[in-house]
């Protein structure tokens, strides 16, 4: 009989866990967010999300925790976020979203038996689905996490093929369709993470506030950087 252990230990350092980040020293972040709440806030909004997010994959024990970086990963503020979360740094290359995904998903492949993207708008990740996914590794060539907004949170694949993202529209409301639709037309079997909301204008930010509030959801430098502007009320 095999334990839960031994079930793990099946993909056990042979995944890599990317979040994609930009630097926000560099190039301008939560633009829509910052229409509403001006781009100092937004960023610091942004920080707190990325910061959080890259927490919530510490909790992805045995997988290699890696942050991809645009436009490069030289900086103090990668170096200090490599220092403190204890992840490797890597460049993202390409014109766009899809080709920058699939670069890195290509180039970790060669050592590492599957390669999951995340984005950096959700402070608290579905550590438990996540897990969940990779104790189902054999199941599955691309993972999606869907969010709310028409988009993914997450994608992880076992093999990288230029054709998944043609015809994607990045930033529109038909990205998750879209990648579904060429995923399947490839012969690629899909699995799926839990639906969640990310952050990207007032609205989803609002809600994040009003989630945390009725949740014991840690996402402390979220909360903290909420409370500060006056989104959540200050715990007592």
């Amino acid at each position: 009989m095999r334990n839960e252990g031994d079930i793990e230990a099946d993909w056990h350092g042979k995944v890599a866990c990317v979040a994609f980040a930009k630097n926000p020293d560099l190039i301008p972040v939560k633009t829509r967010l910052a229409r509403s709440l001006g781009q100092k806030v937004a960023t610091r909004v942004y920080i707190a999300l990325l910061e959080d997010c890259l927490s919530s994959l510490s909790s992805v024990n045995g997988a290699e925790k890696f942050l991809a970086c645009l436009p490069d990963e030289r900086g103090t503020f990668f170096d200090d976020l490599k220092t403190r979360h204890g992840v490797k740094l890597v460049c993202q290359e390409g014109d766009d979203l899809g080709e920058r995904m699939l670069h890195c998903v290509r180039s970790l492949l060669k050592n590492y038996q599957a390669v999951i993207v995340f984005g950096t708008d959700i402070p608290a990740l579905p550590v438990i689905s996540i897990k969940h996914a990779l104790d189902s590794m054999r199941h599955w060539d691309v993972l999606l996490g869907p969010s709310l907004d028409g988009g993914y949170y997450a994608f992880g694949a076992k093999k990288a093929v230029d054709s998944m993202f043609v015809g994607i529209e990045w930033g529109s409301e038909t990205v998750f369709g879209d990648t579904v639709k060429n995923c399947a037309g490839l012969g690629l079997e899909l699995m799926f993470l839990d639906v969640l909301d990310d952050v990207d204008n007032i609205e989803s930010l609002i809600r994040l506030s009003r989630t945390l509030h009725q949740t014991g959801s840690r996402a402390y430098r979220t909360r903290w950087v909420l409370q500060e502007i006056g989104l959540l009320d200050k715990e007592v």
